[in-house]
């Protein structure tokens, strides 16, 4: 049997409640002739060691256009869009947009394996039980969370986590960046979401914090684009050592190699956080009062449950960020 698992949505909830549910149904249920498939955004591959066959969804056209939310996406209706206010906003979570990304993963799948060969397909737009292994999220309000709050609570008992490994893309990030990677330095990443801003409307100085660690070791910063439609992303201006990329592959590297992480985020306790814990690094965080008092920020519940492989996320007030500035 080929499964086929295919994630449509946000990659904080791919990392945190996905991929871990694959890992851990396939440890106890995949047999010796099972092939598995996972089809997903590019530069993911060492977070799905265990596939058979990985393969990079990010250049289907209605993938791209479309904006990622939760296990699915959504597309804006009547001329809506990021260009108007939220409350403005006009959106559509099922219909052909979903009909159309799924179709083009069919023809891609069927490209490797024959439609021959008996396939299971699992989407993470709809939420399937299987050997009571839950993927995607049960509506209304049920299992699928990834916080720690009963309208969204993060099920530990429905996954397996391990320690992502690195990407074996060094060499290639040696080339583009203007600083050896055996030098010490400080990485930096930002996290905004245009429209995501109504939970917290506070902003941070980059400047200030960047001159100041500036002083301890270089600060290499990342600015991170994934290609997808109103997706989050991280850029800054050219004052510090500047990388570019969109691709998992390549930040995990530079995660890795740095001497220390010092990430910010502003709206809402994103995605790019999670990834340092994942590989094993502390993360220094800097968020305003506002972020840290949302839900979606269960710093210590995660720490405690989740990022069990040396790496935690140490959380600063950006308000009195004084502590991570002299230390």
């Amino acid at each position: 049997m080929y499964y086929v698992f295919s994630f449509l949505g946000e990659f904080g909830y791919e990392l945190l409640n996905w991929q871990g549910v694959i890992r851990k149904w396939c440890r106890l249920h995949k047999n010796h002739n099972d092939k598995i498939v996972i089809c997903t955004r590019q530069g993911l591959e060492s977070i799905y060691e265990f596939a058979d066959y990985y393969i990079d969804i990010s250049e289907i056209e209605m993938y791209k256009t479309s904006t990622a939310d939760c296990y699915w996406s959504y597309v804006f209706v009547d001329g809506t869009g990021p260009h108007l206010p939220r409350k403005e906003w006009k959106i559509a979570r099922s219909g052909e947009h979903i009909r159309i990304i799924k179709n083009e993963i069919t023809e891609m799948v069927l490209d490797v394996i024959s439609n021959e060969e008996a396939i299971q397909w699992i989407w993470s737009s709809d939420y399937t039980v299987m050997n009571g292994s839950k993927f995607g999220l049960e509506r209304p309000g049920g299992q699928g969370g990834i916080y720690n709050i009963p309208t969204n609570q993060l099920d530990l008992n429905n996954n397996e986590y391990r320690k992502i490994q690195i990407s074996n893309s060094v060499s290639k990030v040696q080339q583009k960046l203007d600083i050896s990677l055996d030098e010490d330095f400080i990485l930096c990443q930002t996290g905004y979401r245009k429209g995501y801003d109504h939970k917290s409307s506070a902003k941070i100085n980059h400047n200030i914090i960047f001159d100041a660690l500036n002083k301890k070791y270089p600060v290499v910063i990342l600015d991170f684009d994934s290609g997808r439609f109103n997706d989050s992303y991280s850029k800054f201006d050219d004052k510090y050592i500047r990388y570019i990329c969109n691709t998992f592959n390549e930040q995990s590297v530079l995660i890795n190699k740095a001497k220390i992480c010092v990430f910010t985020t502003e709206g809402d306790f994103r995605s790019h956080l999670y990834l340092p814990p994942m590989l094993g690094k502390h993360v220094d965080i800097i968020a305003s009062q506002e972020v840290w008092n949302l839900p979606s920020a269960p710093w210590e519940f995660w720490n405690r449950n989740v990022f069990t492989f040396g790496g935690q996320m140490i959380p600063h007030t950006y308000e009195n960020m004084g502590e991570i500035l002299i230390r």
